[in-house]
């Protein structure tokens, strides 16, 4: 499983269930890729089926954290594995300081000047 920007923590594994990615406030959408170890098994992201391979519909992403559920369902149509990502899109602060100019620092430790 493949996100569209950043990396997963831990790194993807299929024996791993749980991940987190952590995105700078500037990233309002993600996709995942995700890849069937089998050839009939069946990916579905947020509930929507994606083809092994193929990216998932882009989804935006709310400040702080959302969680995606990712199931793959063996071609038995019985077994099958649930993976949770968080994602967590950072906040961004709004600072003025005592000449009147606006700052944004954003979590990932940039300063963009407005």
């Amino acid at each position: 499983m493949v996100p569209s920007a950043g990396t997963l923590s831990p790194t993807f594994s299929s024996a791993t269930t749980n991940y987190y990615l952590a995105l700078t406030n500037l990233q309002t959408s993600i996709r995942f890729t995700p890849t069937a170890s089998e050839a009939y098994a069946t990916i579905r992201v947020g509930g929507v089926i994606v083809s092994s391979g193929s990216q998932s519909s882009v989804t935006s992403l709310s400040v702080d954290n959302t969680t995606f559920i990712i199931n793959s369902t063996a071609q038995n149509g019985i077994a099958f594995t649930t993976y949770r990502v968080v994602v967590n899109r950072a906040r961004c602060k709004i600072y003025t300081n005592n000449f009147y100019k606006s700052y944004i620092e954003l979590y990932s430790q940039q300063l963009y000047k407005l």
